[in-house]
């Protein structure tokens, strides 16, 4: 199940959330994570896709998006997989 969930479309940040409210070492209170509807996903994931590709290296430094390829080939994938 889990890697049906893994490579639908929307799921890596249901995901991430459920890892960080099962683990015992997160530090963020649950009322500070961001609960984003099934519907309102695409348009959640196209904002992050068109953040990664006008993003400066400057705001994404210390991430895994500092180099300007990443950044772009990430938000390629992002708008592939919204069609």
């Amino acid at each position: 199940m889990y890697d049906f969930l893994k490579f639908s479309e929307g799921q890596p940040e249901l995901l991430n959330c459920i890892e960080v409210l099962s683990s015992d070492q997160h530090n963020t209170p649950a009322s500070n994570l961001e609960v984003i509807h099934m519907y309102d996903l695409p348009a959640a994931t196209l904002k992050q896709a068109e953040f990664l590709r006008s993003a400066t290296g400057m705001q994404m430094l210390n991430t895994q998006f500092a180099k300007k390829e990443d950044r772009l080939k990430e938000a390629a994938r992002l708008f592939m997989t919204l069609g």
